[in-house]
Order: C-alpha cells, then sequence, then structure tokens
C-alpha cells in the first residue's frame, strides 16, 4: 500500500508540473507575440511620422 501511495503521489506531482510548464510556455507566447507586435506597431508609427513629416516638407516648398 505504502509504494502504490508513493506512485500516486508522484504521478500527481509529474502531472502537476507538466500542466504548470504548459501553462507557463503558452504565457511566454502570448507575451513574446503581445511583444513583437508592440516593437512593429512601433516601427510602423515611426515610418509614419517619416512619411507625414515628407508631406509636411514637400507642401512648404514654394513652387
Amino acid at each position: 500500500m505504502t509504494n502504490f501511495h508513493l506512485t500516486d503521489f508522484l504521478l500527481s506531482l509529474v502531472i502537476l508540473l507538466v500542466i504548470l510548464f504548459l501553462i507557463g510556455f503558452l504565457i511566454f507566447i502570448v507575451i513574446k507575440k503581445g511583444i513583437a507586435a508592440g516593437i512593429n506597431s512601433s516601427k510602423k508609427i515611426e515610418e509614419l511620422d517619416k512619411r507625414i513629416s515628407q508631406l509636411e516638407e514637400e507642401r512648404n516648398i514654394p513652387d
């Protein structure tokens, strides 16, 4: 009986650790994608700012 309880406990512990690992891995992926999306958005904003500046400069040049 003692061996069975120990095996049951170890199996439960392993299953718990696997579940925690999967949850942590999913959180890591979500955060990584969120950071990548944030960086991508920042680059797009910078590109739009540059384009706006170019258009403003073109408008201010007298013909």
